[in-house]
């Protein structure tokens, strides 16, 4: 109820959806930039945008792909609580929180505002917290895996106490693995951490 209370004193006027993109490195502030200028090119030059860089890690270099138990991967954990972290701290009342390898099409313009508009109206008229991206069929043509996949590069949500718990839960597993706590498997970083939550009792007031 607190936090509740907190969040809602906190709530910015506009409740119109801003995208959210979390950097590290001049390469990726590059990439950020890109993906920015497919967004104002399909959604217009008015779009709300916020861009977050990554301070010092104080480990070795993150790498998604680095083997389990190594230090990089562990670095790559650990710039996923950052990401965390940042999504509890947006600036908007409907957020959509996107990896900067993911570009909006310029040429969906001429649809784009309604598809901003149909993102508000999911969040504001309805009782849904949180529209995740899920992986490709590409990659993944099992539909039963599709099912339950979560793909943390393209998330959208509302600012709520139950959104606020779900993002907190998640840094939590990341804490975990990060401990080689029994219970969660070796390769572990949000996306999974996503995963496990939104299949678990515990999280039955976030509607995703």
């Amino acid at each position: 109820r607190r936090l509740a209370g907190a969040m809602h004193a906190t709530r910015p006027a506009s409740s119109a959806l801003g995208f959210l993109l979390f950097v590290r490195g001049k390469y990726n502030m590059a990439q950020a930039q890109t993906s920015l200028t497919c967004l104002q090119a399909a959604f217009g030059s008015k779009l709300r945008t916020h861009i977050v860089q990554s301070g010092p890690l104080g480990c070795a270099k993150p790498d998604q792909m680095a083997p389990t138990g190594s230090p990089n991967r562990a670095c790559w954990v650990e710039l996923m609580k950052r990401k965390l972290q940042l999504a509890r701290t947006s600036p908007f009342e409907y957020t959509a929180m996107i990896d900067t390898d993911v570009w909006a099409n310029p040429f969906a313009r001429a649809r784009g505002q309604g598809a901003i508009a149909a993102l508000e109206t999911a969040l504001r008229d309805t009782a849904v917290d949180m529209l995740f991206g899920v992986e490709s069929n590409y990659y993944m043509p099992d539909p039963t895996w599709l099912a339950s996949s979560v793909n943390g590069g393209f998330l959208v949500y509302r600012r709520s106490a139950q959104v606020d718990r779900f993002f907190s839960c998640s840094e939590q597993l990341l804490d975990r693995h990060l401990e080689s706590r029994p219970g969660l498997p070796p390769r572990f970083d949000e996306q999974q951490a996503y995963r496990t939550l939104l299949h678990s009792d515990t999280m039955r007031s976030v509607q995703a």
